[in-house]
């Protein structure tokens, strides 16, 4: 189960009732409860798989697109399964896959509405460093 502790304290609260203050339930939590790491991620969150995602997702919430559900399964869809030339696949410059597209339906009353999603950007930022000696 891949939960957060405050979501497991939630759940605990409504499955007994005895109450216990969420800083008890964090120290008597079994040793093999620990929080995940960057490590334990199967998936890249760049910017560029993120915007796919916000963007799919949309696709989903206005019942556009109703499968692939997940972006690997998008991915699966949009590519063959020759790896090795995955960016031709992408770039729609593999021979076996140039013409495949996204499994989408658009309702008539839906052509002309603009669709607003969100999306991640990278920003620079000046920062000042304090600690260093003047």
């Amino acid at each position: 189960m891949h939960s957060s502790l405050h979501r497991l304290y939630k759940e605990y609260l409504k499955s007994t009732h005895k109450y216990m203050s969420y800083t008890s339930f964090c120290r008597v939590k079994p040793f093999w409860i620990v929080k995940p790491k960057m490590s334990d991620r199967d998936t890249c969150r760049c910017v560029k798989h993120a915007n796919m995602a916000f963007m799919t997702d949309k696709l989903h919430q206005l019942k556009i697109m109703t499968k692939p559900a997940s972006d690997d399964e998008l991915c699966a869809h949009l590519c063959c399964h020759n790896t090795s030339n995955r960016k031709q696949c992408m770039y729609s410059e593999c021979s076996l896959c140039k013409n495949k597209q996204l499994p989408v339906v658009v309702p008539p009353e839906k052509m002309d509405e603009n669709t607003v999603y969100s999306q991640r950007v990278n920003t620079t930022e000046s920062r000042i460093d304090k600690t260093r000696s003047r």
